[in-house]
């Protein structure tokens, strides 16, 4: 599933694939904030480590 980097799992209902939403996320690929939440920017982490081999950010 394509969850947005928002969930570790995802779950078999009613004949769809569907994310286990993580960080107060929901929506059936984690985009939306819950209720009372509010977004804030985001961007995917790198993978690669930065100059001087800090923690990836």
């Amino acid at each position: 599933c394509k969850c947005n980097l928002h969930a570790n799992s995802c779950v078999f209902d009613k004949g769809k694939l569907g994310c286990e939403c993580e960080h107060n996320t929901t929506g059936p690929d984690c985009a939306r904030c819950k209720r009372h939440y509010q977004g804030r920017a985001w961007s995917m982490g790198s993978y690669l480590p930065i100059p001087k081999g800090t923690a990836n950010i």
